[in-house]
């Protein structure tokens, strides 16, 4: 191969290890995030954008170094452009597969299910959701995802983590309500039977904060990776909403 079609050859390279790289560990990867779960306005968009974008960077260089190795080392061995290029952009096409990989849903939810110490996520699983934000001092992860009842269940008593973990029962008559929600009265009663909490603003909008229906909680204690947080069973619903808290 002369000179000049090398030359051609490897800026065509070098233009797709670029777009392979923004595609796949930068773009692909943010929008199932945010057709998964993520609020559109979330920092933590920007703050993944930041974290991918400056990662793609290094990873070009360290891209770069290895195609220039590759054609000081093979350029005299290897005369067919195909066989070139399988061999320049193969590392590029599995690296950024793997980054895709690791942003499904099923996927992330895993992540957070075992850093939480619960059990597996059930095989009926469905309309998993997740968001997760951090910096270098906290972080947080929401997941809700529905499943038969008797997943559930199973679900639960396989969840190690939940054998000791204090539980709380709500129902129409005993819910958890936000704090702007003080005034609220139990029709019937005197005084309010319901439990009050904060809002936390960093939660998403699915997210299960107020509770107003029949569903168990329970209080999920540091674990080894130091996460605290809470797993909410919406029993009429069949949805299964979890929240985990680092700081």
């Amino acid at each position: 191969m002369d000179p000049r079609t090398w030359q051609s050859l490897r800026n065509a390279l070098s233009f797709c290890t670029v777009f392979l790289l923004c595609l796949l560990h930068v773009a692909v990867p943010v929008v199932l995030q945010l057709t998964s779960g993520t609020p559109s306005h979330a920092a933590g968009v920007g703050l993944e954008l930041l974290w991918r974008t400056t990662a793609v960077c290094l990873l070009l260089f360290v891209f770069y170094l290895y195609q220039r190795v590759l054609y000081d080392v093979l350029r005299r061995k290897i005369h067919r452009g195909i066989t070139w290029s399988i061999l320049v952009l193969s590392p590029v096409v599995l690296f950024g597969a793997e980054s895709v990989y690791h942003s499904l849903p099923p996927v992330r939810a895993r992540h957070i299910l075992g850093t939480a110490e619960l059990a597996a996520l059930p095989e009926s699983a469905t309309d998993i959701t997740i968001y997760t934000w951090w910096t270098p001092m906290s972080r947080e992860e929401y997941l809700r995802f529905r499943a038969t009842p008797a997943d559930i269940e199973s679900f639960v008593a396989q969840s190690p983590i939940l054998r000791h973990a204090e539980r709380r029962d709500y129902s129409s008559t005993r819910m958890r309500l936000l704090n702007q929600n003080r005034t609220a009265r139990t029709p019937g009663y005197g005084v309010s039977r319901h439990e009050y909490v904060p809002d936390h603003p960093t939660a998403p909008p699915w997210y299960m904060q107020e509770i107003k229906s029949k569903a168990r909680l329970y209080r999920i204690p540091r674990t080894t990776y130091e996460y605290r947080g809470e797993l909410i069973i919406d029993e009429d619903n069949d949805v299964v909403c979890v929240k985990l808290v680092f700081s």
